[in-house]
């Protein structure tokens, strides 16, 4: 007897570990693939958006909660001069898996970030085997679908690049499972069963909410593509659950009146779930609203035709990292589902295609914004679960063998008419599917043998893995770990430390200078990439963005008023510029850098990497009372508009006082002169003609510098000089400015002036950034006679080419706001400034509606100075000044989701109180 007991519970065990080795095989597949394809060349993370966004935004948030002890931020100072924090909420700034990672200060978010990633994907294969298999599905198909998901295009390469396009895929699987719940909970109440009803009720519509919830807060843009995926899947299993009660309804004479008043009591239930889960997101949603409405815009362009025509978005469907991602064996089992024998199960696959092929509905997820097929990422799962049903059936006998054979043609011949770069993979693979499918046929249907379902699967999923080894660049994409190591580099950290002490020491001081002051980090083009967003210490205050959304005066600012170099493709990404002018307009006094930077001295040095000081800029925030009216600085021609900056500040309606010489263009106290026509020389490199391959000079041709036009056709890199007539003198900067027309729209063009490159980004590309008016402000050295002006190859025009040379000196006078460092943090700048007449408080900061002044306790009336940053009027003598930032939608925000918990409460009682009285 007491053998048998402990025979009984080995048996248990071993079945007990029979059902978790799937998942502990599932955890180390997926581990090993992010290896094999992405970590053995380098980091798990990518050059682009990964070292620049996703690794380094979470760490500002989480420097912001160390700072002020605030889990609801509105603002941070760190960051493009100043932005409402919500701009940056793509990026997780409610997601639990960043909220969590505030209990790890000694973590670095880099590292953290992959392993959150690496878990995530993990987690997300192993919930959806446990979906399947609680769908009904044996253990084979469960975990071939299950290494198919992993396999997709977007789940590896997104976990280590865009990871904000699969790292809620977690909370949605966990969503699929709670519809399930609350459907089997509406079977149950139908039913009237008394087996745990209230338990049951309250965690059916839990999960779902939770899940949803989750998946919002960690990825609001994905997330409406996941509750849609979840409608879809609700209203299908909904109405094959509902097959058998139809059935019974019609035999015992129920009107349909009482079938459709089920379904929409149903239906609204589901609905009201995932409403309560948006009303609990209301602190991350409404201000985040507000922030994307009173932002930049990418505008779509698209006509009537382009968004209603139907048109399968194959790219995105199949082999593509911003698509779908799965093989040609979801558009056979999509076509296959068209002729299952019960409309109820034909449904899902009409509703999907629809949603496919129609562009409006890939426009609509997008925002508006373009149509792009990574808004069907979120489809993944219930493709997957397609997949499942499709090889379910197949294994019991339940399609047509024709049907499908048909299937698997069309799409062969459909393939066969696709252009893509990868026709060919798709073809193969299409070929391959039919004959494993035939093999499966011969194999389950002459032979008779059964658990031959793998057939089906082994092509995609060989396929997958043979292309994304051998045709996705992934060695290309990941970060090599010694230019992570440059850009992490400890020396810069240790070094901004030491200028926050400075500054903090000049507060103690009694004539110190404890003004707000930028940091920067200048490198190579690379570099200056891969450290946007990067914050390294409390008080380093950052003029360069990249972000999907931020301030719209801000970026109309630096590209069309100031004209800021643009040195990258994207739109979004706002560099630190090399611009004298803009630098000290900005308040960047420190410079960190591994090389020398014109205009500043070295103060100190950590390794390679030094600190460049330049005392003369502009500090964040003064007082002065010289102006200049908007209207006077509109009517100055360049570089004076960048210029007038060291002068005066720019106020609205006001006529200029004190500031009469820059009123003339040509006023010595500017000290620029025009650089003369015969100071351009053309280079003799030869290059290859594009339009005939033979080997010519290049058809650029030698004009006057004003006015002049040059022809650039070249497939080669060719060089000009910038001569100037004489040396340099010290703190001299050269500027120049053309226009720029490209004729291949599919191709950039870039133009470096010593080293400082501008580029405009060919049309076709979705974040054109219209620069085509190439500026530069270059610091020179002292002694130096010439410019290299280095054009890249193309097919492109140069013209009206303007060049000046000079030096530009402060001359008005202003006195520094002091900052109280104790108060400044998060939404408040505090402190105090001496002002010897009545004038203006300017500061550096972006202009935004959502600030409020007070100077000695009352409130003032912001202003829009300088044509884009925040100032206000104040009077002569000493004041106390205090600026506050409230994130406009905040508040609305906050009483939306203390709706949405008042709601859930609500809602659980009222389930509770509604089975109670079915069961009595």
């Amino acid at each position: 007897m007491i053998w048998s007991k402990e025979y009984l519970k080995i048996w248990k065990n071993r079945q007990q570990w029979k059902q978790l080795l799937p998942y502990i095989l599932l955890a180390l597949l997926s581990v090993g693939a992010c290896w094999f394809f992405a970590g053995r060349y380098g980091i798990f993370g990518a050059k682009v958006d990964w070292i620049s966004q996703h690794s380094v935004i979470p760490e500002l948030f989480r420097q912001q909660f160390y700072d002020t002890g605030n889990f609801f931020p509105d603002f941070t100072l760190q960051a493009g001069g100043g932005q409402n924090i919500y701009n940056f909420a793509y990026y997780g700034l409610y997601s639990p898996a960043i909220l969590l990672s505030y209990l790890f200060p000694f973590v670095s978010m880099s590292d953290y970030i992959m392993a959150v990633s690496v878990g995530s994907l993990a987690l997300s294969v192993m919930l959806l085997h446990y979906w399947l298999s609680c769908r009904g599905f044996n253990r084979k198909i469960c975990f071939g679908v299950s290494l198919l998901f992993l396999l997709a295009g977007p789940m590896i390469v997104q976990s280590y690049s865009q990871i904000m396009f699969v790292n809620y895929m977690p909370w949605l699987l966990l969503s699929f499972l709670g519809a399930d719940r609350y459907l089997d909970f509406v079977k149950i109440i139908r039913e009237e069963a008394k087996l745990h009803p209230v338990r049951e009720g309250v965690r059916a519509h839990t999960i779902l909410i939770i899940g949803v919830w989750g998946m919002i807060l960690t990825s609001f843009y994905f997330s409406i593509g996941g509750m849609l995926a979840l409608a879809v899947y609700g209203l299908c299993r909904y109405i094959k659950m509902e097959e058998k009660a139809e059935g019974v309804a019609k035999a015992e004479g129920v009107a349909k009146v009482t079938v459709w008043i089920d379904f929409i009591k149903a239906a609204a239930g589901y609905v009201f779930s995932m409403g309560i889960s948006v009303l609990l997101s209301g602190i991350l949603l409404v201000p985040t609203t507000y922030s994307l409405i009173q932002g930049n815009h990418i505008q779509s362009g698209y006509t009537w035709k382009d968004l209603l025509f139907p048109k399968m978005p194959v790219k995105e469907l199949f082999y593509q990292s911003y698509g779908v991602g799965l093989t040609t064996l979801l558009l056979t089992v999509l076509l296959t589902g068209l002729f299952y024998r019960k409309w109820q199960e034909r449904l899902l696959s009409q509703v999907c295609l629809v949603l496919l092929v129609i562009p409006a509905f890939a426009w609509i997820l997008n925002g508006g914004l373009y149509i792009r097929g990574k808004v069907w990422i979120p489809f993944l799962p219930l493709f997957c679960y397609m997949i499942a049903i499709y090889i379910k059936k197949q294994t019991e006998k339940q399609v047509n063998v024709k049907i499908s054979t048909a299937a698997y043609l069309v799409t062969l011949l459909f393939v066969w008419h696709t252009d893509t770069k990868y026709s060919f993979i798709l073809l193969a693979e299409g070929i391959a599917l039919l004959v494993f499918y035939l093999a499966f046929c011969y194999l389950a249907v002459c032979r008779k043998k059964k658990g031959q379902e793998l057939w089906l699967l082994v092509p995609s999923v060989c396929f997958l893995a043979v292309f994304f080894t051998v045709c996705m660049p992934n060695k290309t994409r990941v970060l090599e770990p010694e230019f992570y190591k440059t850009v992490t580099n400890r020396s810069y950290s240790r070094l901004e430390q030491k200028i926050e002490k400075k500054m903090t020491k000049a507060v103690k001081k009694a004539n110190g200078d404890s003004g707000m002051y930028r940091i920067e980090e200048v490198g190579n083009s690379r570099f200056k990439a891969a450290d946007l967003n990067r914050i390294r210490g409390r008080k380093q205050y950052l003029s360069s963005i990249y972000s999907s959304a931020y301030s719209t005066e801000y970026q109309n600012f630096r590209k069309d008023t100031f004209g800021v170099e643009q040195p990258f493709r994207n739109l979004m990404m706002q560099s630190v510029s090399e611009n004298p002018e803009f630098r000290s307009l900005m308040g960047v006094r420190y410079i960190l850098s591994e090389k020398n930077v014109p205009g500043y001295r070295k103060i100190m040095q950590d390794g390679k990497v030094a600190v460049y000081e330049n005392k003369e800029v502009l500090p964040m925030a003064y007082v002065t009372d010289q102006t200049i009216s908007d209207r006077e600085y509109d009517s100055l021609k360049y570089p004076y508009n960048q210029t007038v900056f060291e002068k005066a500040v720019v106020v609205q309606g006001k006529e200029a006082q004190a500031v009469q010489s820059i009123k003339s263009e040509g006023s010595k106290d500017r000290q620029i002169h025009n650089v003369t026509a015969q100071s351009v020389k053309a280079g003799t490199k030869e290059v290859q003609n594009v339009t005939t391959g033979d080997k010519k000079k290049d058809v650029i041709e030698k004009l006057n510098i004003s006015g002049s036009f040059w022809k650039i056709r070249t497939r080669k890199q060719t060089q000009k000089e910038i001569t100037f007539g004489r040396k340099a003198k010290e703190e001299e900067v050269l500027y120049v400015r053309f226009q720029v027309k490209n004729h291949r729209c599919g191709k950039d063009v870039a133009v470096w002036l010593n080293g400082v490159r501008n580029k405009l980004t060919a049309k076709t590309h979705i974040y054109y950034n219209g620069n085509t008016m190439f500026t530069y402000a270059v610091a020179l050295n002292k002694g130096e006679e010439k410019a290299k002006l280095l054009l890249d190859s193309g097919d492109y025009d140069v013209k009206n080419v303007e060049a000046y040379m000079g030096q530009t000196e402060q001359t008005f006078s202003y006195h520094i706001f002091q900052t109280d460092w104790k108060r400044t943090k998060g939404n408040r700048i505090e402190g105090t400034v001496k002002g010897m007449a009545d004038g203006y408080f300017v500061t550096s900061v972006p202009y935004d509606k959502g600030f409020t002044v007070k100077v000695d306790g009352h409130t003032v009336k912001t202003e829009k100075v300088n044509k884009a940053f925040l100032g206000f009027r104040i009077g002569a003598g000493t004041h106390h000044v205090k600026i506050t930032y409230h994130a406009p939608g905040k508040r609305a925000g906050m009483l939306v989701s203390f709706a949405g918990i008042f709601l859930f409460a609500g809602w659980m009682a009222l389930i509770s109180l509604q089975i109670k009285r079915i069961s009595v």
